[in-house]
């Protein structure tokens, strides 16, 4: 897996943009742009130097939301965006009073290509927001001429269609072939129990179940598990660890905070290359974006963060 640190990173981005829906528990409904726009907002507002390359399709009834939240961005390539006539997919997502959430997409999107993806980039970001971002052929295809780092999230693999067009939780049966393309995987704690055909009881279950993936190629796996904070194993050295959540005092919309953590992730590791500082960073800004709705919040991002206090410490398991 990749060592060497940068100060300058080049971080790309693949998966797809939707639009968002949002239902609280209370019934409000929200609207905003989902998908890797949290990855890239959360990019935007942490990285000075650098660059970041989406690699996305822009459909026509979101173009002017992305030109309003990323076209002054000085570190975002904007040549990665594939402007189309076809409007984007719509995510519905509807809160339940247990946290968990119910989610519907208006279509399927299709796969983007990989051809463009310079194999300069320090690392690629591959976030699984409709299930079929990218077809597994061209993955091993990519990985195969690739040398940097990339990270996956596992997220809508996890996820099939009932009867009601609902996304569901499923097994994935190629779940293998795609984790293990990637160094870095990142999934939640109902996506790992979806494939470990078990539920995970407890924090030390938890990092036992993630030696399956590490078997499977991945030499960091992180779980996330909301207010109950995050576990990260490493394969070399063999080591778990905890860390517990950052405290918010109002949570506002937890929509987006994992892909907040994974951007935040990976940024740090790059400049860092130290597994427990970069977790530690990334849960703080993953629960700073609790406390706002949408993307537009973001560039306060590192204010609300120094105000939720130092970052919490990761316990050895």
């Amino acid at each position: 897996m990749r060592r060497r640190r940068t100060s300058r990173p080049l971080i790309v981005v693949v998966g797809h943009l939707v639009r968002d829906e949002i239902i609280s528990v209370s019934g409000k409904m929200t609207f905003a742009l989902g998908g890797i726009a949290y990855n890239l907002a959360t990019l935007q507002a942490i990285m000075r130097k650098g660059t970041i390359l989406p690699v996305c399709r822009v459909g026509e009834d979101i173009r002017n939301m992305i030109r309003e939240s990323f076209g002054s961005c000085s570190v975002l390539d904007v040549s990665g965006f594939q402007f189309t006539h076809s409007p984007n997919v719509v995510n519905r997502l509807v809160y339940r009073h247990d946290g968990a959430r119910d989610e519907w997409n208006s279509r399927r999107s299709s796969p983007l290509s990989l051809k463009n993806i310079p194999i300069e980039a320090d690392a690629v970001m591959f976030n699984f927001i409709s299930g079929n971002d990218v077809k597994l052929r061209d993955l091993k295809a990519f990985r195969q001429r690739y040398r940097g780092l990339i990270y996956f999230d596992f997220h809508s693999l996890a996820l099939g269609h009932d009867s009601a067009g609902r996304r569901c939780y499923r097994y994935h049966p190629r779940w293998r072939d795609y984790v293990s393309v990637a160094d870095i995987v990142q999934m939640n704690r109902l996506e790992l129990a979806s494939i470990m055909r078990a539920e995970q009881r407890s924090k030390v279950d938890v990092y036992d179940a993630c030696r399956g993936l590490h078997e499977t190629g991945p030499g960091i796996a992180i779980i996330t598990d909301g207010k109950n904070g995050i576990i990260i194993s490493t394969r070399s050295p063999a080591r778990g660890y905890h860390v517990p959540a950052t405290a918010v005092r109002r949570v506002i919309d937890t929509t987006g905070c994992g892909d907040s953590l994974g951007a935040a992730f990976v940024w740090k590791y790059l400049i860092t290359n130290d597994v427990l500082k970069s977790i530690e960073f990334a849960s703080r800004i993953a629960s700073s974006k609790a406390t706002f709705s949408g993307i537009d919040g973001f560039g306060r991002i590192n204010e609300i963060a120094k105000r939720l206090g130092s970052p919490r410490k990761a316990i050895r398991l």
